[in-house]
C-alpha cells in the first residue's frame, strides 16, 4: 500500500485510487494489469471487494480503509458471506465425517444444509433465480475465494479443464486464462465419481483446490482480478480416483509405470501397494482414523495406520461371484464403525452386505437394497424420524406399491436439524428401484428437501436424463442451485439464513 502524492492517488491491492473532486471520496482508476477499466472489469472489482458506499451522496471509499478518512466514521462493508461453502459431492461421493479426526471444510456438505427461505415454493413455479450458461460437457461448481474474502462462483469443465468465473451483475460467464500450464481433464472412465479436496490459504485470501486429471494433482490457484489461473502438477501420471484428507495428508491413487500407486501430496512420495497390481478407476471411498478405502469395481484398495503411525497400502479382489453395485449410495458405516458396501451374488441373484474392513468378510442378504449418505439407510415410506437404521442396513424395508421412489443425496448430519436433500421419481409405475436408477433416458423428478417438522417440500420439477449422475447442486452466498446439462441456465432458491 502507498501514495503517490503528485497524483494524489493510492495503490492498493484493489487497485489506483484517485480523488473525487466533485463528490469527495475516491474513484478506481485501475483495477487490475489491464491498461483500461472495463465495464466487465468494474464489475468484477464490486463483486469481490464490495467498497463502501455512501446511499446519499454517492461517496465511495477503496476497500482497505477501515474508516473514513476526515469524520472517522467507521466504513461498514457486507459480511455475511460463508467460505466454507466450497463444493458439494455428487450422489454417492459423500463421506460420514462424524468419525475424522478433522473440521469439516466444505467438500463434504452434509452437515450444513438449509431449508428454503420461502417455504411455499411450489415444484411448478419458476427458480427464483435463473443464471444462463452455454457450458457443453460435464461441469462442476465452486463457491471459492480467488484474492479476497467475497467468495466467487466458479465453473470447472471437466471434458476440456475450462474454467469461467461469473460476473454477477451480468449474468455472464468470463473465461479464466492460463498463465503456464493449462488445466488438463478428468478421465473419462470415472467422470460421474469425481472429488477434489482444498485448503485455505489466509495470506492470499485463496481456496487452493486440488484436481485430479489425467496429468496428476493439479494443484489449482485462481486469480481473481487477472481473470487468470495457475496450476502445478504432482504424481506423473493420471489420477485414478479422489483424492482425500486423511490423518494430516492428502492420498490419492495415480498411475504410476503401468501400476496403481498411493500418492502422498504431504511428502511428494508414492506409497506402494502390495497384493495384485493393474491399472483400475476407484468410484467410492470410504475411511475413518486408521483405514482408508478406495473402490472400484475390481476390488478394494486399502491404506491401514498402524501403531507406529506408519501407513501400509494394499488391493484385494473382490470375491468370486460378487458385483458391487454403486447405484444406492455411498459406502455404509454402521453403529459399530463397520464400513458396508452393497453387492449382487450372482450366483443366488440376490444382494448382499460386505463389511470391508474385516478380514473375513460375512454377507449380510438384503432383498431390499436401501440408498445410503454414508451414515443413514432410508426406505422413504414413513416419517424421516422413523427411515433411519444405523445398526443394521439389510434389515429388509417394508413391500409396499408406491408411485414415486425418493433417492437421497445428502443429509445433514447435525441430528438436531434432520434434514435431506434429494431427487424425487414420478409416476414409476411397476418400475423396481434397480431398473429406475440405471436407465438414463428421461425421466419426470422433482427436488426435495425433507424435514422432520414439514415434511417433503417439493420445489423443482421437470424432466430429466440420468438425473442422480447428471445433477449437481451448490451454495453461493446464501443460495442453493441446481445445474444439469439438459437445463440451460443454472436454478436457483434463497435459502434460509
Amino acid at each position: 500500500m502507498k501514495k503517490n502524492k503528485e497524483s494524489k492517488a493510492w495503490i492498493l491491492d484493489s487497485g489506483e485510487w484517485c480523488e473525487a473532486s466533485t463528490i469527495g471520496g475516491y474513484v478506481l482508476s485501475n483495477f487490475s494489469s489491464a491498461t483500461e477499466l472495463t465495464e466487465t472489469k468494474f464489475q468484477l472489482f464490486q463483486q469481490m471487494y464490495h467498497p463502501w458506499v455512501d446511499t446519499v451522496t454517492g461517496e465511495v471509499h477503496p476497500p482497505e480503509f477501515k474508516y473514513h478518512p476526515e469524520t472517522g466514521k467507521k466504513l461498514e462493508r457486507r459480511q455475511d458471506f460463508n467460505q466454507n461453502n466450497v463444493w458439494i459431492a455428487p450422489y454417492g461421493q459423500s463421506v460420514f465425517i462424524e468419525n475424522q479426526n478433522r473440521k469439516d471444510n466444505g467438500l463434504q456438505y452434509s452437515r450444513e444444509l438449509k431449508t428454503l427461505k420461502n417455504k411455499i415454493q411450489t415444484a411448478d413455479e419458476k427458480a427464483q433465480i435463473e443464471i444462463p450458461f452455454s457450458f457443453s460437457g460435464s461441469m462442476e461448481f465452486f463457491s471459492i475465494c480467488v484474492g479476497t474474502d467475497i467468495p466467487q462462483l466458479i465453473s470447472l469443465n471437466k471434458n476440456n479443464g475450462d474454467l469461467y468465473l461469473l460476473i454477477e451483475a451480468s449474468n455472464t460467464w468470463e473465461k479464466l486464462d492460463a498463465i503456464s500450464s493449462l488445466l488438463d481433464d478428468c478421465p473419462k472412465e470415472w467422470q460421474d465419481y469425481w472429488g477434489i479436496e482444498s485448503y485455505y490459504d489466509v495470506i492470499q485470501k485463496k481456496h487452493i483446490l486440488l484436481l485430479p486429471t489425467k496429468n496428476g494433482l493439479a494443484e489449482l490457484s485462481i486469480h481473481g482480478k487477472d481473470l487468470k489461473y495457475s496450476i502445478n502438477y504432482y504424481g506423473s501420471g493420471k489420477c485414478l480416483g479422489k483424492p482425500i484428507y486423511w490423518n494430516n495428508h492428502i492420498y490419492v491413487p495415480i498411475s504410476h509405470n503401468d501400476k496403481v500407486k498411493i500418492w502422498n501430496h504431504n511428502d511428494k512420495s508414492y506409497i506402494d501397494l502390495s497384493g495384485e497390481n493393474f491399472i483400475q478407476y476407484f468410484y467410492s471411498v470410504v475411511f475413518d482414523n486408521r483405514n482408508l478405502i478406495w473402490l472400484s469395481p475390481q476390488g478394494k484398495c486399502s491404506l491401514s495406520l498402524n501403531v507406529d503411525r506408519q501407513v501400509s497400502a494394499k488391493f484385494e479382489r473382490w470375491l468370486p461371484n460378487y458385483q458391487v453395485d454403486f447405484n444406492f449410495g455411498s459406502p455404509f458405516m454402521d453403529k459399530e464403525g463397520d464400513f458396508y458396501q452393497l453387492f449382487l451374488d450372482s450366483s443366488k441373484n440376490n444382494y448382499v452386505y460386505l463389511p470391508l474392513n474385516s478380514t473375513v468378510p460375512i454377507p449380510k442378504p438384503t432383498n431390499s437394497p436401501r440408498f445410503t449418505t454414508g451414515s443413514s439407510a432410508y426406505d422413504f415410506e414413513e416419517k424421516i424420524s422413523h427411515r433411519k437404521n444405523k445398526a443394521n442396513i439389510w434389515n429388509d424395508a417394508k413391500q409396499s406399491e408406491h408411485s414415486e421412489l425418493f433417492v437421497p443425496l445428502m443429509e445433514d448430519q447435525n441430528q438436531d436439524r434432520d434434514l435431506v436433500l434429494g431427487i424425487c421419481f414420478k409416476n414409476i409405475g411397476a418400475k423396481s428401484k434397480n431398473s429406475i436408477l440405471h436407465d438414463s433416458s428421461k425421466q419426470f423428478i422433482s427436488l426435495f428437501i425433507d424435514t422432520p417438522n414439514h415434511g417433503v417440500h417439493h420445489f423443482y420439477s421437470g424432466q430429466l436424463a440420468d438425473p442422480i449422475k447428471k445433477s449437481r447442486f451448490f451454495y453461493h452466498h446464501n443460495r442453493l442451485y441446481f445445474y444439469h446439462p439438459d437445463l440451460s441456465e443454472l436454478q436457483g432458491w434463497e435459502a434460509q439464513a
